[in-house]
């Protein structure tokens, strides 16, 4: 059951990108259940292009206060076990090494598995409300051919779209195991490590805050992903996949923020509306609870989905605001 629920987690911890990026972009649900290892690392962004950053812009920053001695860092993260995205974490465990606390998104290990589960499961709507008899039978089909045997622990009618298309994408890391051992992400191996050192680990938001943000997506939306995705070829899906990866791998944020810049399309306003709930209304709540762990007088190693770094409203220039100096790190 635990490992279940650990495979539930990855898929909520990635839901919330992947929606927006696909109502942005028109992307198919298909291509969002690929690329759901990403995760909230690369959120897609509504600004302008602009350069806020001194270059070289890396993945790793020193946050200090005028008067403090020893700094505290910020890292962005991307939500893959890749082994090229798993280097990147074992080049900044020096920097982690130096700190008390780890502050993560989530801490993985002060959540409700039971109370996760039985989100992801629809209330009074079944998947059959939602979609066409010939569509139910393909989503079936889709997890029999995926799962196996093991699709048949699945309440399939049940569970909310947006998870199917999690369930039903093609990568390994963000499938179900119902057997085997889950992989690392680079988020809960950088966790595991800090156990490791004896550091206090901190979840900067809380998994109550990530599925009520989830919740904003229409159930009759989540399923128009889910169906269009099954009828669409994926030769593309899995190129933006290597894409995702490349461009994260070259540990450069000016980089990834207008890689995905120039992926955009004119956004509605549901999907405006959307982000400024998940991405915005988020950094500023990362901001503040990482600016009252500092407070503290602790050296924090603050880990998190790297593009809620860049950006007027990104977690970089709100700590400016806030009185830290922010400057990268130069290996």
């Amino acid at each position: 059951m635990y490992k279940i629920a650990i495979s539930f987690l990855v898929l909520i911890l990635t839901s919330l990108v992947h929606f927006n990026v696909w109502a942005q972009q028109q992307w198919t649900p298909k291509q969002w259940g690929e690329t759901i290892l990403i995760g909230s690392t690369l959120e897609l962004r509504t600004e302008t292009t602009e350069e806020i950053f001194e270059n070289p812009a890396p993945l790793l920053w020193e946050i200090r206060k005028a008067g403090q001695k020893k700094p505290s860092y910020l890292f962005g993260t991307m939500h893959s076990g890749d082994e090229q995205v798993m280097a990147i974490g074992e080049d900044v465990l020096e920097w982690l090494e130096k700190c008390d606390v780890v502050a993560l998104e989530l801490d993985m290990d002060n959540i409700n598995f039971m109370k996760m589960m039985n989100f992801i499961m629809m209330e009074d709507t079944v998947l059959t409300d939602l979609v066409s008899k010939e569509d139910y039978q393909l989503i079936k089909e889709a997890v029999k051919e995926k799962l196996g045997m093991a699709g048949a622990f699945l309440q399939v009618k049940r569970i909310k779209p947006l998870f199917l298309a999690g369930i039903l994408g093609d990568g390994e890391e963000q499938s179900l195991n119902f057997s085997g051992d889950q992989p690392l992400f680079l988020d809960m191996w950088l966790q595991q490590k800090g156990k490791e050192y004896e550091k206090e680990i901190f979840g900067i938001e809380t998994i109550d805050e990530q599925l009520a943000a989830i919740d904003k997506i229409p159930l009759a939306y989540q399923a128009q992903m889910l169906v269009q995705g099954l009828k669409e070829e994926d030769t593309k899906d899995k190129n933006m996949t290597a894409a995702l990866l490349e461009v994260y791998v070259s540990r450069d944020l000016n980089a990834i923020y207008q890689f995905y810049q120039e992926q955009q399309t004119t956004a509605n306003s549901f999907t405006q509306s959307f982000e400024t709930a998940i991405i915005v209304h988020r950094n500023y709540i990362m901001a503040e609870r990482m600016d009252a762990l500092m407070q503290e007088k602790k050296r924090i190693f603050n880990a998190v989905g790297a593009l809620h770094l860049p950006g007027k409203e990104g977690v970089i220039n709100l700590l400016r605001q806030r009185g830290y100096e922010v400057k990268p790190v130069v290996e």
